[in-house]
């Protein structure tokens, strides 16, 4: 019986290229030129504005109104808000891992050698929790003396109890084989997933009654739960870049110029030269589990 399970971070954009990455950074360069524009016209606002007004009441009124600061409100947030959901996207992105992940075929050997032969850690997480909603009430006076109200409610998950289950086993084989295509070409992008599989049904059957002796154990602490499975590989790593034997790597294609480029919102163009260079493969890291 075979259990598939997710990596930790799916292949984000595949065959797309990257456009998650593409539209984040149109919409924070656009967000940057609305507040370059907004700065652009307050100032033209500010000059024009210094001749138009008289006496001391006009004087007082123009210097409490702030253009520039009314103008730059919501521009200003969203190019922030957008910038920091950019970043964070550069480092869960596929990209980030492979250029941290850089081997050469001697030590893609020792890498590959060392996750066939660890012995997986099996087992189960959970976490029970409860909804817990929050309503906020807002009340806008006007000048008339009437009186406006808007209710608005958020939804948060508040965890109460965490816990883990390891599910013993006897031994451990690795059903893995030979991963092919790795020196076909001078750079590889290897994608790794991993699953494991029980040598006869009667294990299989044992996780399940671990599984639910833990559920029934652990699922009154709150109101709701959730399972997770565990399966950890000592060193395993989703992403790697390998390089063939003679080749050497751009000066460029490293952890610190992958983020100076993000830095500069040019990490888009700086995955489509990762992409042109190397060529994806796909293996899967397999288990044989004897209980």
């Amino acid at each position: 019986m075979e259990i598939p399970l997710n990596t930790q971070k799916a292949e984000l954009l595949g065959k797309s290229k990257h456009l998650r990455c593409l539209a984040l950074t149109l919409v924070v360069v656009l967000s940057i030129m609305s507040c370059l524009n907004c700065l652009y016209e307050s100032s033209s606002e500010s000059s024009s504005g210094n001749s138009g007004y008289s006496g001391y009441s006009n004087y007082n009124n123009y210097n409490n109104y702030d253009p520039v600061g009314t103008c730059l409100r919501y521009p200003r947030a969203f190019a922030i808000l957008f910038y920091i959901i950019y970043l964070f996207e550069c480092k869960i992105s596929g990209s980030s891992s492979y250029v941290s992940n850089d081997l050469t075929p001697y030590e893609y050997a020792n890498y590959l050698n060392t996750v066939k032969t660890s012995a997986p850690v099996l087992g189960l997480k959970m976490e029970c929790y409860h909804i817990k909603v929050t309503t906020h009430t807002t009340t806008r006076v006007y000048s008339n003396g009437s009186t406006t109200s808007s209710s608005s409610s958020n939804r948060n998950k508040v965890v109460t109890w965490t816990g883990e289950v390891h599910f013993p086993y006897r031994a451990c084989g690795d059903l893995t084989g030979e991963i092919f295509g790795i020196n076909e070409q001078k750079f590889t992008k290897l994608k790794l997933e991993k699953t494991y599989l029980f040598e006869t049904a009667e294990g299989a059957q044992r996780f399940e009654e671990v599984k639910r002796n833990f559920i029934h154990a652990n699922q009154n602490r709150d109101l709701s739960y959730e399972v997770f499975p565990r399966f950890e590989i000592p060193g395993f790593h989703d992403r790697v870049f390998v390089k063939a034997r003679g080749a050497s790597k751009p000066a460029y294609l490293n952890s610190g110029w992958f983020w100076l480029a993000s830095f500069c919102l040019l990490s888009w163009p700086f995955r489509m030269c990762l992409e042109a260079l190397a060529e994806p493969r796909r293996a899967t890291i397999r288990k044989l589990i004897y209980v």
